[in-house]
């Protein structure tokens, strides 16, 4: 069993049904509201709460909430706890679990190489159709 130590990355609750595939093969992957991870991270913890323990702790996100990167105190808080983000971009955040996971594990490399050369944060790391993009938060902004 995953100890908590041994977590590198955790799935956000808004992808849970992909979090449940994907913790059966990365043994470094958790989720929101399953142990290891459950008493740190349960279902329905806010993101304002969640976000300075994930930071802290040094784990990356993954999630398809885009307005974490621009929402002032969501974004701010992510910068302050020097946040790590695995964002699915695009319509994929709300298709079926397998059409996330083809994304993410698509992207994977990509995603290990951005943890390698950037094991600080703060970043938000973009997985695309088309590739990757880092990008940075951006409090306030409006997003297109």
């Amino acid at each position: 069993m995953l100890e908590v130590d041994n977590v590198t990355y955790v799935v956000d609750e808004n992808l849970l049904r992909l979090g449940a595939g994907l913790v059966a093969v990365p043994k470094d992957t958790a989720r929101f509201g399953r142990a290891p991870i459950d008493d740190i991270l349960p279902l329905g913890i806010l993101d304002t709460d969640w976000i300075p323990i994930v930071g802290r702790r040094g784990w990356i996100v993954i999630t398809n909430d885009r307005h974490l990167r621009t929402r002032p105190v969501e974004a701010e808080l992510a910068i302050a706890h020097k946040l790590k983000v695995v964002h699915l971009h695009g319509k994929v955040g709300g298709q079926s679990a397998w059409a996330q996971l083809t994304r993410l594990t698509a992207r994977w490399p990509a995603i290990e190489n951005q943890h390698e050369k950037a094991p600080e944060g703060p970043w938000w790391f973009s997985v695309r159709s088309s590739g990757t993009a880092v990008m940075e938060f951006a409090p306030g902004t409006v997003e297109r």
